[in-house]
């Protein structure tokens, strides 16, 4: 989990390639390298964690070198952090530096319609904002996002203030292979991430301004059901919301 992660609200981490415009050369991919344009070069690092991926399937790998040519070595050797390509199946990456993990094998077209690009993790959650605050823990609870990119950096960044709870749940399509949720459940009630076609997204936000007369004192008394998740009444005179959104993952569901 993030540091200062609020317990009792989820953290959901999605892993994606960068967005950009990164083209490959032929011969495009092979056993030992992935040709770059020579014109994007400047842009990867060895020890970079990339991406490469065709129009069905992709593949992590990290870069053991770098030429001002644009061919990126994934070649894993002893002392070397490296490894080959490693191809999303059934939720988990293959064996780590098999011998037969190669980039060119993993994809199912190896042409120039094959790109390349950094992998990305972001978190979203739920922490103590930045301030400024008094005692510990009088900060307004805040939703962030977390991202690590190239050097595997982190960049902490509050999006919304007054968020207390944010909880996640995973729609399975186990029944009709159908790409259709057929329950919604906990992340421990996930037998294999594969399956999950859709995420449940909820909030729960409280107001971060006065509200009412300086004679309102009229406590929140409601229990608010937030994703599955029932959180009890705070009985406070802060104003509450529960927001709640589905959202289809595509590279899942069609």
């Amino acid at each position: 989990a993030p540091g200062g992660a609020q317990p009792g609200s989820d953290v959901l981490v999605v892993e994606r390639m960068i967005p950009n415009s990164w083209k490959l050369v032929a011969p495009f991919l092979d056993e030992n390298f992935v040709y770059l344009d020579p014109a994007f070069v400047n842009q990867v690092n060895v020890y970079d964690i990339l991406v490469v991926s065709d129009c069905k399937s992709s593949a992590v790998f990290q870069a053991t070198g770098v030429t001002t040519a644009g061919v990126i070595s994934h070649v894993a050797g002893v002392g070397t952090p490296g490894n080959r390509c490693e191809q999303w199946l059934n939720g988990a990456f293959a064996t780590a530096n098999a011998v037969g993990a190669h980039c060119d094998t993993a994809l199912d077209i190896v042409d120039a319609s094959a790109t390349v690009g950094t992998f990305q993790t972001v978190a979203f959650y739920v922490a103590q904002g930045p301030g400024p605050c008094g005692p510990p823990g009088t900060c307004q609870p805040t939703l962030y996002r977390n991202m690590k990119g190239p050097g595997g950096m982190d960049n902490p960044q509050p999006l919304v203030e007054g968020v207390e709870s944010f909880q996640v749940l995973y729609g399975v399509d186990d029944l009709l292979s159908d790409g259709i949720a057929d329950r919604y459940v906990t992340a421990n009630d996930v037998t294999d991430f594969y399956l999950v076609v859709s995420v449940r997204i909820g909030l729960l936000v409280h107001g971060t301004n006065a509200t009412g007369s300086s004679n309102d004192i009229a406590l929140d008394k409601d229990t608010h059901n937030v994703a599955g998740t029932i959180i009890d009444p705070a009985d406070d005179k802060l104003r509450r919301r529960v927001f709640t959104t589905t959202l289809q993952l595509r590279n899942r569901g069609f």
